[in-house]
């Protein structure tokens, strides 16, 4: 086994006198057969990455992948892990083009495809895209256990199981202070990923911004996410009056440090095909 580790979502100029992080991931190449599940899952656990990806490759540019939380724990789909993978195998292989298979437990278990491209300097991939459905009745006060005390509306993508509370405003978002203990037990309780906080940003040229909680999964706050953009892009497309294939600039502010941001995304939305397309830039660990 061959173990690769870097960052996604980085941006070397910053924003505004900030460094952006970026969230890094290991990715373990697999030569022959991906190890048990109790082996991914403990190497994971050694790794401590936000993500840890195994890859085996099929033949030419095809390859399983399989994703792995800090805990351990097996994780259905993962946008920055399978960015550093794509990085990983342009520069093994010389792939600018690279497709992923993977079984994804949604309702019923299927096997997803992604694809990943290189794009100039940044690396790209396509997932599937899923508008989330606004909760009318809400009756678990995640505002409360957010450190939240004004939500705008509150939606779930059901396919992914991922909350979504949008706030009017970054300051909101920003000053968010979780309770972790408490979130981690509803939301392991309620069978939900993660839950994400979501507002249209104020800074120049960024869209949307978003911070991303999933502490029962041994992630309290994720540095900066790709998957939840599946659920974001289709919703702030529609909020934003957008035009099919326009690109968004997505900042994840990470507030665990007022030192840096978490990362910068940009992501574009297919409506016809029911695809996001998600990427940003890539550094080494």
């Amino acid at each position: 086994m061959q173990i690769y580790r870097a960052r996604a979502f980085t941006n070397k100029s910053g924003i505004n006198g900030k460094a952006v992080l970026g969230n890094p991931a290991s990715v373990v190449f697999c030569s022959e057969m991906l190890p048990s599940h109790e082996d991914m899952g403990k190497i994971a656990l050694a790794e401590k990455a936000p993500m840890t990806a195994f890859i085996r490759q099929q033949q030419d540019n095809f390859f399983d992948i399989e994703f792995y939380t800090p805990a351990g724990e097996r994780f259905g789909l993962c946008g920055h892990a399978t960015l550093v993978a794509a990085h990983f195998i342009y520069h093994k292989y010389g792939y600018e083009k690279a497709f992923f298979y993977k079984l994804i437990e949604l309702d019923d278990t299927c096997a997803e495809i992604i694809e990943s491209y290189k794009d100039g300097d940044t690396f790209k991939i396509s997932m599937p895209a899923y508008k989330p459905t606004i909760l009318k009745e809400f009756t678990l006060d995640y505002a409360e256990i957010m450190g939240i005390n004004a939500v705008e509306s509150v939606y779930k993508c059901n396919q992914l199981n991922d909350i979504i509370l949008v706030l009017k405003n970054t300051e909101l978002l920003r000053k968010s202070k979780p309770m972790f203990h408490e979130l981690a037990v509803v939301l392991a309780a309620d069978n939900i990923r993660g839950i994400f906080l979501t507002a249209p940003s104020e800074e120049d040229g960024i869209n949307y911004e978003v911070r991303i909680f999933a502490p029962h999964l041994g992630i309290n706050e994720d540095i900066s996410c790709g998957s939840a953009n599946c659920s974001l892009i289709p919703f702030w497309h529609e909020r934003l009056h957008a035009h099919n294939g326009d690109n968004f600039k997505i900042l994840c502010p990470y507030n665990e440090t007022a030192e840096y941001y978490g990362g910068i995304e940009i992501g574009s939305y297919d409506k016809e095909n029911k695809r996001i397309y998600i990427g940003g830039l890539i550094s080494e660990a």
